[in-house]
């Protein structure tokens, strides 16, 4: 039994699964020729391969991240909000409410150029009242410009200023009046 289990197993030097066949072919100088020729076609191949699969997948993968240069656009330009007066703004108040201590005004002219002068007149209801204010609100400014009252004309306030401001998306006037310890507005948003 041991007999035939010597004489039944191959000895690795004539099984063609293993890697010393290709040793054994290059002792025989029949087969070295060959195998040698073999093995050095199959080295040049792999490289080659290697070469190219680098090659084409570096240029591949390069162009692939490479970030396109957008082509430039032309900036935005909001376009103003439209203003509600043109020339001289008259306005006149009718209600008991907060802006009652206004009986009526002007703002002359409404669209002023920059750099020119803008005058406020207002007309109070009362003798009561005892200061005005007018807040001005521009795109770029808040300025608050206190009133004088008018030396001839009875409960008349006025003042004037200079445009120093652009009014394309904000331009409003908050008259502020005192009358005694109570303080009351009344907002105009012109734009």
């Amino acid at each position: 039994m041991r007999k035939q289990l010597v004489s039944s197993s191959v000895s690795p030097e004539k099984s063609g699964f293993l890697p010393c066949v290709w040793f054994q072919n290059l002792s025989d100088p029949e087969k070295q020729k060959v195998t040698v020729g073999f093995s050095i076609i199959g080295v040049l191949l792999f490289i080659i391969f290697n070469i190219v699969v680098y090659r084409f997948g570096v240029s591949y993968g390069q162009k692939k991240h490479i970030a396109t240069i957008p082509t430039p656009s032309p900036t935005p330009t909001p376009t103003p909000i439209p203003l509600n007066c043109k020339g001289e703004y008259k306005f006149s108040v009718s209600s008991k409410g907060e802006g009652g201590f206004v009986q009526k005004g002007f703002l002359s002219p409404c669209d002023p150029k920059r750099g020119a002068e803008q005058k406020l007149q207002i007309t109070a209801n009362s003798d009561a009242v005892t200061e005005i204010q007018a807040e001005l609100q521009t795109d770029g400014k808040k300025q608050s410009i206190p009133l004088t009252k008018h030396a001839s004309q009875k409960n008349v306030w006025e003042c004037s200023w200079v445009m120093d401001d652009t009014y394309d998306y904000t331009y409003a006037v908050i008259i502020k009046g005192k009358i005694g310890e109570k303080e009351v507005k009344l907002p105009m948003m012109l734009r």
